[in-house]
């Protein structure tokens, strides 16, 4: 696909973009679950790395949470984007008081929040290849801190979603369905299918980054080997390897 799209030539390798074993989550933290829980211990808090946009299917979220009881919650980043539009939206939904809003941070940053939370969400719009095929780096930002995720039923996404066991996918286009599968998760996290433990050892053994590298790192050799190439272009590919 990417050779006939954009004319590509060269071999083509995908990187991945996961998070290594090393990652630093850190512990998880009292005071900052009841922040985003409002100190209700029954509560059943999504997290989303992200802030409003419609590629990831966030209104349709907010419907979804709008249909559940009180005890769910979500806790979504980039607090000044939108704010105005998104503030109408969730008083029109009655569920201001259920979304917890930060402001926008770093992947290390965000941590502190994820390994507090229950689910991650992985929502996606159906509007272009990388979206239908997806295996985002978000995967391991959640699975890695411990979370089952929320996921669109994209091929790329629920295919690793089912082979794993890492979570539940729905129909993102339907909140009646999202709201379906946030019962779900909520179900299989309490009966202990999709324990912190389990979900931590998954990102360790299958998808961290650190299972990929080998064949990416091969891949360049077998390029930096190859005869004919210019001493510039060779140092330019070890540069890349490294």
């Amino acid at each position: 696909i990417t050779r006939a799209a954009y004319g590509v030539r060269c071999p083509v390798v995908t990187v991945p973009i996961m998070l290594p074993a090393c990652w630093p989550f850190p512990a998880t933290d009292t005071k900052v679950r009841e922040e985003m829980s409002n100190g209700d211990e029954n509560s059943f808090v999504l997290i989303f790395h992200g802030g409003y946009g419609e590629v990831r299917m966030v209104q349709e979220l907010f419907e979804a949470l709008s249909l559940l009881p009180n005890k769910f919650r979500l806790v979504m980043f980039d607090l000044e984007h939108r704010k105005q539009e998104v503030d109408q939206k969730l008083s029109s939904l009655g569920i201001s008081d259920r979304v917890v809003r930060y402001p926008r941070m770093n992947v290390l940053q965000l941590a502190k929040y994820t390994v507090n939370a229950d689910a991650g969400v992985l929502l996606y719009q159906n509007n272009d290849l990388g979206n239908f095929f997806t295996a985002p780096g978000r995967l391991t930002e959640y699975v890695g801190a411990g979370l089952p995720v929320l996921a669109t039923n994209h091929t790329g996404l629920e295919n690793l979603v089912w082979r794993y066991d890492v979570g539940v996918t729905v129909d993102s286009t339907q909140p009646a369905k999202i709201a379906e599968g946030i019962l779900e998760l909520q179900r299989r996290c309490g009966n202990g299918q999709l324990d912190r433990q389990r979900m931590r050892q998954t990102f360790l053994n299958f998808l961290a980054f650190d299972h990929w590298e080998p064949e990416i790192v091969k891949s360049f050799d077998k390029l930096i080997a190859e005869p004919g190439r210019s001493e510039e272009h060779t140092s330019e590919l070890q540069s890349l390897r490294h």
